[in-house]
Order: C-alpha cells, then structure tokens, then sequence
C-alpha cells in the first residue's frame, strides 16, 4: 500500500511554550544540504535550522554542489492554491534527498515568514533524517512506545499540525527521532556512511490550514 503523510500547520501563537530538548547526545551523525540560490532561501538560515537537531548528535554542513549533498533544498514558486480541504501544501520531503519549499505559501505579504520557514525546515529534515511518521499531539493506547518505556506522542515539531512558532526540537522529537526508521534515514554515520537506504516509497508533504 502506498504511504503518504500530511502535515497540517497552523498559524496561530501557542496558549504555553514548549520547553525544549535540553540533553545533548554525542556527535554522531553527518547530513550535508546544497540550498537553491533563491533570493527566498538563506542558505545559513536553512543550516540553523538543520542545526536544532544536533541536540541528538546530528552534525549540519552546506554542500558546494548538489552532486555532492546529502539534501537538496529548493524553492518552489508555483501559486499557492488551497485544495478541496482548504489546505495549502507548504513543503515536500523525497526520499532521495530532495525538500521542496513552496515560497508563495510560506509568505506574510510581501515576505517570507522566517519563523514560520525555520519551523518547516526543521520538520522536513527531520523526515529525510528517518522520521517519516508524525507524531501524534494527543496520546493513547496506540502510541508509539519508546524502549525506554515513555509513549512517544505530544507537541512537537514533527506534529502532523505544525506551529510556526515551535521551530526545535522537543524531547517528544527526540524520542521520535530515537524511532527513526534507519533503513530510509539520509543521516551518515560520522566515519562510516550509512548504507542501503531501501525503497522509496511517496513524500509526504507539509500542509498549512487556514482559518
């Protein structure tokens, strides 16, 4: 059966911040991104995003060429149209290494919302880190166990509705990423690659709802 996963974003403040992942693993995982030269996309600030995950031990580099890159980011300038559910497709993350960032849907007026770019940015490198499923806010019998014993279910920035202002990553993400499925996972090992990166199955795609 064909997998797709959606991610819904809301513009909408939070009613109480979410406190951040505060442990710091060890350096243990590469990922290098190549950034379209787009007068949208910065490639540090993409970089700083890619960076909040390093609380788990991830290490964040450009690339010169996309030949050479773990990830290619690109900006799409296709017109932002909402579908039949009223949601706008914000982002999509590959399989094979490649974020495409819908730039008209990612704008307040005349300019991009940075706040709301680094959050995606985020997510999406968490999917082509491993995390292809989200994770859910509410918690129950069918959440996702951790070997440690926690339920991996909560806000966080690998929410299927995202937040604009929730742009790091929680200790529900690093759970999540600890669940990772390695086999599709673009991370290298740090003196090793990692290999075999398994069947490429669709993206899934970020989604913002409007109100």
């Amino acid at each position: 059966m064909k997998r797709r996963l959606v991610c819904l974003t809301i513009l909408a403040a939070a009613s109480c911040a979410v406190p951040r992942y505060t442990e710091r693993d060890a350096p243990a995982f590469s990922i290098s991104l190549w950034v379209e030269r787009n007068p949208d996309l910065d490639a540090q600030e993409i970089l700083q995003a890619c960076r909040e995950w390093s609380v788990k031990g991830v290490v964040c580099s450009l690339a010169q060429s996309p030949e050479v890159a773990d990830v290619r980011i690109m900006a799409q300038d296709s017109r932002c149209t909402p579908g039949k559910d009223g949601n706008i497709t914000l982002a999509y993350a590959y399989h094979e290494g490649r974020i495409e960032l819908f730039i008209p849907c990612l704008r307040d007026g005349n300019k991009v919302d940075k706040e709301l770019l680094h959050a995606v940015t985020v997510h999406e490198i968490g999917h082509v880190a491993g995390i292809w499923e989200h994770v859910t806010p509410g918690c129950g019998p069918k959440s996702p166990l951790h070997p440690s014993g926690q339920h991996v279910c909560g806000r966080a920035v690998m929410n299927p509705l995202a937040d604009r202002d929730l742009g790091y990553v929680t200790k529900t993400d690093a759970l999540a990423f600890d669940l990772r499925e390695r086999g599709t996972s673009l991370l290298r090992q740090l003196r090793r690659d990692a290999l075999g990166l398994g069947a490429n199955p669709p993206p899934p795609d970020c989604t913002l709802l409007r109100k």
